[in-house]
């Protein structure tokens, strides 16, 4: 079975649950089986990863944290190693666990500001 190591070397295997964390969802939001990692084609070169929700949706998250959770998600039918999923609607298909060189592009630059302001007196 193939293992995805994170880069704190946390080791995940398919359909581990999981939580995608530092983002502003509820936690039911960002918790789900993984079913998919696409190395280095999210925000920033970071690794997306294909969430199956407990819903039965299918969530991609990246430029976040990975930990596992105890949360209690059923295994869907539909899923599988051998399965083919998709990002944004039917786009870029990949099959497989662990995507090291996926055929998406990669994500466009991110524009950003933080402007730090004094309370008016």
């Amino acid at each position: 079975m193939t293992i995805y190591k994170n880069d704190f070397g946390h080791e995940f295997h398919f359909n581990d649950v999981v939580e995608c964390t530092m983002t502003f969802l509820p936690v039911a939001e960002t918790v789900g089986r993984l079913v998919q990692v696409r190395k280095g084609r999210g925000q920033f070169g970071s690794d997306v990863y294909l969430i199956r929700r407990a819903d039965k949706s299918l969530k991609s998250f990246e430029n976040v944290s990975l930990r596992k959770s105890a949360a209690t998600v059923p295994i869907f039918d539909g899923d599988g190693i051998e399965v083919e999923y998709t990002r944004g609607g039917g786009t870029f298909p990949e099959t497989g666990f662990v995507i090291d060189n996926p055929k998406e592009p990669d994500a466009p630059p991110a524009i950003f500001g933080i402007a730090v302001v004094s309370p008016v007196k």
